[in-house]
């Protein structure tokens, strides 16, 4: 017989200080793989306001950067705004014709976005 063994994992909790130091690196250089990943650090966190600024940010940097175009229809839908979600999205892939968002839409549309 095998003796259970249970691990203890111990961490802390470093999102507000990485968040922190990406934003101050990004405000001194403006790159959009910085607000993107504050974007989707705060979607993950569930700050959905923050998120939803992040990915407007990017979009403004880089207005191809589909990942961002997400991440603002998604924090609009946990913010309660479905139609503006839907809206952008629509925006989007007009331009686009990206399949990431026509899927992300569909799942709006249809209530089933997580």
């Amino acid at each position: 017989m095998s003796e259970q063994q249970h691990i203890l994992t111990i961490g802390t909790n470093r999102d507000d200080n990485d968040i922190e130091e990406v934003i101050s690196r990004f405000k001194t250089n403006k790159k959009p793989a910085l607000s993107l990943f504050v974007a989707k650090r705060y979607y993950a966190m569930r700050q959905y306001h923050d998120a939803y600024n992040y990915a407007l940010i990017t979009n403004e940097l880089d207005s191809e950067n589909e990942e961002s175009w997400l991440i603002a229809a998604k924090a609009l839908v946990k913010l309660g705004d479905k139609e503006k979600a839907m809206h952008l999205l629509n925006k989007f892939i007009a331009r686009s014709d990206s399949v990431r968002a026509k899927m992300v839409l569909a799942q709006i549309e249809n209530g089933t976005l997580e």
